[in-house]
């Protein structure tokens, strides 16, 4: 699954081979439900028989809608993986940044994944 990004929503790449999952860049679309459900619905697939999986959030803005959306996409993770220890999220954002950085405690404290937080060498 490739996404590209545009001014309102992040670049998105799901290498199931590779089981790599990155989204990256803006992301603040008119209906995030609409732009998130096709990557729910890949991630549901994958995770039926897989067991691990490298997530790379490289965000540098997200609205309130997406900020829900990321949740749903973590709490998938957590709800469907039978094994958690083969999931990592590398939260990369810009240094200094600690509003995203707070950002990603939430979602690592509220689906049970567990974080690696990252400054961007970008």
């Amino acid at each position: 699954m490739l996404i590209q990004s545009t001014p309102k929503t992040p670049f998105v790449h799901f290498d199931f081979q590779n089981k790599t999952f990155v989204i990256k860049g803006i992301s603040c679309p008119e209906n995030p439900m609409q732009f998130y459900t096709p990557i729910f619905e890949e991630l549901k697939k994958y995770l039926v028989s897989s067991t691990e999986l490298e997530i790379v959030m490289q965000l540098d803005y997200f609205n309130t809608g997406s900020s829900k959306c990321l949740l749903n996409l973590f709490q998938i993770i957590s709800d469907n993986a039978t094994e958690l220890k083969g999931f990592v999220v590398h939260w990369i954002t810009e240094e200094g940044d600690d509003e995203l950085r707070e950002a990603g405690k939430i979602f690592e404290e509220m689906s049970g994944l567990s974080f690696f937080y990252e400054d961007s060498k970008e």
